[in-house]
């Protein structure tokens, strides 16, 4: 299972693809973050992608305008699959070449480490697994 993964979404990884990588994942908004954004009480907190050049890469805080680049921005509206394949696939792959690999899910409370981690559907097949249920 493991060899069709890889083949069918990860090229084979080489050892300048070992170097750290820093991705940003921007959870979606739940409930009653999603009532202040339509009540006006509070704003999201980046631009959105239309108005980002590399949105892929590149994100900025909508109360400041600051830029912040990174290797990788899955926004509000990435699956979580996307999130395994394009994040952790490659690391996976490496580990098993043999390099020594991590995986770190760091940030404040609440703002989605367990979602992207662990994900909300715990069954071998669900669409919302995170990535240690997919590994």
């Amino acid at each position: 299972f493991f060899a069709d993964l890889v083949s069918n979404y990860c090229p084979m990884a080489d050892v300048s693809d070992t170097r750290i990588r820093v991705v940003l994942r921007s959870r979606p908004p739940n409930s009653q973050e999603k009532a202040w954004f339509a009540s006006g009480e509070f704003n999201p907190y980046l631009k959105p992608a239309n108005q980002t050049p590399s949105p892929e890469t590149h994100m900025i805080c909508a109360s400041n305008g600051k830029e912040h680049v990174f290797d990788k921005i899955f926004r509000d509206d990435c699956k979580q699959h996307h999130i395994f394949r394009d994040a952790a696939l490659p690391t996976l792959e490496n580990v098993f070449k043999g390099f020594c690999g991590a995986i770190l899910a760091y940030g404040q409370t609440g703002t989605g480490k367990t979602h992207t981690m662990q994900g909300y559907d715990r069954t071998s097949e669900g669409d919302e697994r995170g990535i240690i249920p997919r590994c």
